[in-house]
């Protein structure tokens, strides 16, 4: 994280103090896509840079293709724009940067929104606050497909994720899917069998894998925590009428301290799962 939080301000830098419209927007470009390799496999395209006499920045329509492990992931983001000069990146202050539309390509709907703010040297941080203001259930399938293919529903939410150069990171994520609900995989529910906590719940989970298909849901919300390294802590509620299932789920999963970054990725569906 720091490494590349380091190269991408350097990228910024140099890009906008030496160049200026169609040679920023193609240096910042290319350095993004070095810079991001791991994550988007070099395939960045930006259409536009603004460079006001501040020194704010604004980035119009960028695409890319996330990593991801079912495959590419093709996402887009309406506009990255600076609220103050990209070198506050190097002061206590540092660069605030606000993103709109964040979303799957051809997605019709608003996607995510919010701020990031990234400080670079000694106490270098990093901090997001997004807001999901409408997200389809069927575009975050990726994160797993076998157990979320055919589903479809509009989540909202927050998210929030702060990273120190110490290596501590604090991440909270609040989603909720509010009626009319939609429809969810049978297999979704193969997930949480592991820890269900009523003998009532588990008959009635059974009955639902054993229909199969798609069934409908009212209400549903996941709340997730990371504040310690080695645990996360999720609760996730559901709502299925036909089966007259409320289903409550509240666990923690414990991780491996010196991993714990690259297991959530794995939770999350950026990588590949081990074994």
């Amino acid at each position: 994280m720091r490494k590349r939080l380091l190269t991408l301000s350097l990228v910024i830098a140099a890009a906008l103090g030496v160049f200026r419209g169609e040679l920023a927007r193609a240096f910042l470009q290319y350095g993004l896509n070095q810079a991001t390799d791991d994550l988007f496999a070099r395939t960045i395209q930006i259409s536009k840079v603004h460079l006001d006499w501040k020194g704010r920045v604004r980035i119009e329509s960028l695409k890319a293709r996330l990593r991801a492990a079912s495959g590419p992931i093709p996402l887009e983001v309406r506009s990255i724009s600076s609220k103050n000069s990209f070198l506050r990146a190097f002061s206590d202050r540092g660069l605030a940067l606000n993103f709109e539309g964040v979303h799957l390509q051809d997605s019709q709907r608003e996607g995510v929104s919010g701020e990031a703010r990234i400080r670079m040297g000694r106490e270098e941080r990093f901090e997001l606050q997004a807001d999901i203001l409408s997200l389809g259930l069927e575009e975050i399938r990726w994160i797993s497909p076998e157990h979320l293919a055919g589903s479809s529903g509009e989540i909202q939410g927050k998210v929030t994720l702060q990273s120190k150069a110490s290596g501590a990171i604090l991440l909270e994520v609040q989603l909720r899917v509010r009626e009319p609900g939609g429809r969810i995989s049978a297999r979704f529910f193969d997930l949480l069998l592991p820890y269900l906590p009523q003998i009532g719940s588990s008959e009635r989970v059974a009955e639902i894998r054993a229909a199969g298909g798609l069934v409908g849901f009212h209400d549903a919300s996941l709340a997730l925590s990371w504040k310690d390294s080695d645990r996360i802590k999720i609760f996730l509620h559901i709502l299925v009428p036909d089966y007259n299932l409320d289903l409550n789920v509240n666990t923690e999963i414990r991780m491996d301290e010196k991993n714990s970054f690259s297991e959530l990725a794995e939770i999350f569906g950026l990588i590949n799962q081990k074994g």
